[in-house]
């Protein structure tokens, strides 16, 4: 992909945008939380789902974006939305005080797998790379205290952001209106990619307060898929793995 048929101002952009989704995976939960944690992490990855929805729908990594972007009112509007984001998720004093959140070494961190962002996010890491030049990114000239992994120690505080984070994505798509049925179609989209019934149920619970759009189609998938597993069952399902016979204490020898 040629970065060339870009323009300044929306290369810009991308730079910013790939920072603020970056710093998503700096943020878990604290593990004493059990099963709090995953849906704390849930939430947060719920809106990073949502502004990578967003980058998709205006076209952010195509030479062919939305016109929209055309406008410079427009584009510095967008800009400023996201470098509040990227200070939302970066700026150490509220992340702690405000938050609630505590800084962490890497080495004492596990690794959180997304839940509903996944695939989204590595076909935006795809395209990014194969843009043929550097856009602007700060992500590898982020001074590393701005690195820091923050671990959440206080739920209530952590609503707050998630509440914040909702708020400037919801601004983003104010700025470039889509269709209902666009936004409705992305995010069906991304649960169809969730095979499991208890991860669905994950999304529903950390999107029923905040994203009643996202929390309506995963109650709807949630259906869909046990409507499903319901119509394979069968009265002898588990016949054959209860007939099976103890291996031998000599296989494979």
């Amino acid at each position: 992909m040629e970065v060339a048929g870009l323009l300044i101002g929306t290369v810009a952009l991308v730079g910013t945008f790939k920072d603020c989704v970056d710093l998503f995976s700096y943020i878990s939960a604290s593990r004493s939380f059990g099963r709090d944690a995953e849906l704390l992490d849930t939430k947060l990855d719920v809106e990073k789902v949502l502004l990578l929805q967003w980058a998709d729908r205006v076209r952010l990594l195509s030479c062919d974006f939305d016109s929209r972007l055309n406008d410079p009112r427009t584009t510095q509007a967008i800009s400023r939305v996201l470098a509040s984001i990227r200070l939302l998720l970066s700026e150490s004093n509220s992340l702690q005080q405000r938050y609630g959140l505590t800084p962490v070494t890497e080495n004492i961190v596990t690794e959180v797998t997304p839940i509903i962002s996944g695939p989204r996010m590595a076909c935006f890491i795809k395209e990014f790379c194969a843009l043929n030049v550097h856009v602007g990114s700060r992500s590898k000239h982020i001074p590393a205290k701005e690195k820091i992994r923050w671990v959440i120690r206080d739920k209530a505080k952590f609503e707050v952001l998630i509440g914040e984070l909702s708020s400037f994505i919801i601004k983003l798509n104010d700025l470039t209106p889509a269709e209902r049925t666009v936004t409705i179609s992305m995010t069906t989209e991304d649960l169809e990619n969730i095979t499991s019934l208890q991860k669905l149920q994950l999304v529903l619970e950390a999107s029923v307060n905040s994203e009643k759009g996202v929390s309506k189609l995963a109650s709807r998938t949630k259906e869909n898929q046990q409507k499903i597993l319901d119509a394979l069952w069968h009265h002898t399902i588990t016949e054959r793995l209860d007939s099976l016979r103890d291996a031998h204490a000599k296989t494979f020898r």
